[in-house]
């Protein structure tokens, strides 16, 4: 005989008693039973350990918790078992109101402190102790500052050859912040945003919550503001520059072998094709020229006039392929 043969057989033999016995009124019978049990076992005394609801009492129009206050606060109590069983799963029990005499004073309460409380709303049951040693608390007084808002340019992440071009606009440039008043307090008179946007290499004009750069319990009037700026690209080009003739004879006996050089330089990239304007000129003045050799060293002036009227100032680091330029001389005609 297989083991699942000998298992049937063995629940068979232990089921014969049954056979045949009415299973409703069984049933039944347990059930009855086990209300009775029940119902004698809520009539006693019972001490137990409760997580009760609790409010904290204070003036909230002039006051706010910085750290959050429990919700319940556990309790050893000691009562019949319907009182029990009605504070620990009813859903709608009237919380034990806690009322702080100094609240922004008061940086915590022990469990004797709150006993009394227990004790006075608890109702139908003996409070014996309060089952926490300290309840820590953070309140503070409600305070207002209006702050300047700037953004920090150093921290404003662009990608490789990319700068910011213009003045980075806040509009409002200034928030009022409400809340408590260690919160507040931390700000300079000056409140720095940090975006956290990277690469950037386009025009950013974007609406930004004031949420994202300080607590949400702080609230700000207004909560969104907008930041502009320009952002252009920098590359690298050559071009041929014409060499601008200084106290040279004017009837061309005396010029200059070659009258343009070759420059590198980076451009704003959208005005790389855009040089008329250049805001540096290359001179060759013939009272610096070196009699020994015959050759002008290359001056480059930065047109100062061209920044101002045309704000134009869009070249940076201008080198010359060459530092010097040689004389010719023009025999007169006869």
């Amino acid at each position: 005989m297989n083991n699942a043969n000998k298992i049937l057989l063995f629940l068979d033999v232990l089921l014969a008693p049954f056979k045949g016995a009415n299973w409703q009124v069984f049933f039944s019978s347990v059930m009855l039973a086990s209300v009775f049990w029940v119902l004698s076992a809520l009539n006693k005394i019972y001490t137990a350990r409760i997580h009760y609801p609790v409010q904290f009492e204070y003036n909230h129009d002039s006051l706010m918790a910085v750290r959050d206050l429990p919700k319940e606060i556990p309790v050893n109590v000691t009562g019949g078992g319907w009182e029990l069983l009605k504070k620990t799963i009813s859903t709608n029990v009237d919380p034990i109101e806690i009322r702080l005499q100094n609240p922004a004073q008061t940086v915590f309460l022990t469990g004797s402190n709150l006993l009394p409380d227990f004790s006075e709303q608890l109702d139908g049951l003996n409070v014996n102790y309060v089952a926490t040693d300290t309840v820590f608390l953070q309140i503070d007084e409600i305070i207002e500052r209006k702050l300047h808002i700037y953004v920090d340019s150093a921290s404003i992440n662009l990608r490789n050859n990319f700068e910011i071009e213009s003045h980075i606009v806040v509009e409002p440039d200034s928030v009022l912040f409400r809340g408590p008043s260690s919160l507040v307090n931390k700000f300079t008179d000056d409140f720095r945003l940090i975006l956290s946007e990277t690469d950037l290499h386009r025009h950013y004009d974007e609406e930004l919550s004031m949420d994202l750069f300080s607590s949400s319990l702080i609230r700000k009037t207004p909560d969104l503001i907008r930041v502009s700026f320009n952002i252009y690209e920098w590359v690298e080009t050559e071009a041929d520059l014409k060499v601008e003739k200084v106290n040279f004879p004017l009837d061309g006996s005396i010029n200059l072998t070659n009258e343009s050089v070759k420059a590198k330089f980076i451009v704003r990239k959208d005005l790389r094709n855009n040089l008329d304007n250049l805001n540096y000129i290359i001179i060759a003045d013939l009272n610096n020229a070196s009699p020994k050799d015959s050759v002008i060293t290359l001056e480059i002036v930065l047109q100062t006039d061209v920044i101002v009227i045309h704000n134009m100032n869009y070249i940076r680091n201008l080198e010359l392929d060459q530092k010097q330029v040689k004389l010719m001389y023009v025999p007169k005609s006869p």
